[in-house]
């Protein structure tokens, strides 16, 4: 995960953060709940490893379609719970509305380009290094 995420994941409020590229780790292996969102086979090992007996996994991220290969053994042995959630399907209406309540989650947006800007827009999307979510204005919106 790049640093531009995790100061973003931090500025929403996330308890903890951390790069396992860089060898990083929870600092407790006591999760209650954990949520798996970089899609990352080695994260979602980390994500299960950190969460407690009886503690609940959210599969965020989208895995490769790819076979994976995980400690199974574990789940049930601690009895996890795992539960997955597609993406920006059925909840994008309640994270509009979450948004619009939430003014820090606007910390989420790092740039906003006018469509003339498009080609620049979709670069800059593509540097996960120094953006989380670049927006394209289409059109003017009167406030």
């Amino acid at each position: 995960m790049q640093p531009c995420a995790l100061d973003v994941a931090s500025s929403m409020g996330v308890d903890e953060t951390f790069n396992i590229r860089q060898g990083e780790g929870p600092e407790s292996l006591g999760c209650d709940e954990s949520v798996e969102a970089a899609g990352a086979v080695a994260s979602l090992q980390v994500v299960l490893d950190a969460t407690r007996r009886g503690g609940a996994v959210v599969q965020l991220g989208i895995l490769p379609r790819d076979a994976v290969s995980i400690s199974l053994s574990e789940l049930g042995l601690r009895e996890l719970t795992v539960f997955g959630s597609q993406r920006f399907e059925t909840e994008l209406d309640e994270a509009v509305e979450l948004l619009a309540e939430h003014k820090f989650l606007a910390e989420v947006i790092r740039h906003d380009l006018p469509l003339a800007e498009a080609g620049a827009a979709f670069a800059m999307a593509l540097d996960s290094a120094a953006s989380s979510k670049v927006l394209i204005k289409v059109g003017a919106l009167e406030a």
